[in-house]
């Protein structure tokens, strides 16, 4: 080859490489940023989802349990029922939020089960308003507890299944970035091997 085509070829390949670190440094911010979109608009909500869930529950239980301890005192059947409205409202947004099959079960089953709780706890107050105090306050040890501790546990289920996936997302994201740098590497490696051999033409 003649001098001239060795430094055509020698400027070609130093343009493809250039172009090439460039699209790859595009494509890395594409893909990460795809990821932390996903984060933010799926994992990230359906964890506030989860937690909230959990205070709603938790604002349930602390007012049946006062009304039952307050000698029936009805304002706390008020305060119960903001609360059960809270949890229905977290539960739509879970439903919402829950995009795999594993969300939508554990979604399914914390339904059915809060469905129970909220039957059970209904006894409760019944018994404690017509002055059966004593057997609404069993009731409220037993079978109440027991569908409280599972709803609770399927709250957890649900929070640790989003934050399971959003750790996934970001050790993907994390791959994709160390490809993508180590490619953007070599490329800028062949760059400068290139340009010191056409430094030498």
């Amino acid at each position: 080859l003649s001098m001239a085509k060795k430094f055509s070829v020698v400027i070609v390949g130093v343009v493809l490489l250039a172009v090439a670190s460039s699209l790859l440094a595009l494509l890395s911010t594409w893909r990460v940023g795809g990821l932390f979109a996903k984060a933010v608009t799926e994992n990230l909500p359906s964890i506030r989802a989860a937690s909230e869930l959990e205070t709603a529950l938790l604002l349930e239980s602390r007012a049946l349990r006062s009304f039952v301890l307050d000698a029936g005192n009805r304002e706390w059947l008020e305060e119960m029922r903001r609360a059960e409205q809270d949890f229905h409202a977290w539960m739509a947004e879970a439903r919402t939020m829950a995009f795999t099959s594993e969300e939508a079960e554990i979604v399914d089953r914390l339904e059915n089960v809060h469905r129970a709780y909220q039957a059970q706890r209904q006894e409760v107050v019944v018994l404690c308003t017509a002055g059966e105090v004593e057997k609404s306050k069993l009731l409220l040890l037993q079978g109440v507890t027991d569908l409280y501790r599972q709803v609770f546990a399927l709250c957890e289920d649900y929070l640790l299944v989003n934050q399971r996936n959003a750790n996934q997302d970001a050790e993907h994201a994390e791959r994709q970035i160390r490809l993508h740098t180590c490619m953007v590497l070599v490329c800028a490696g062949m760059t400068v091997t290139l340009g010191m051999f056409l430094l030498r033409m």
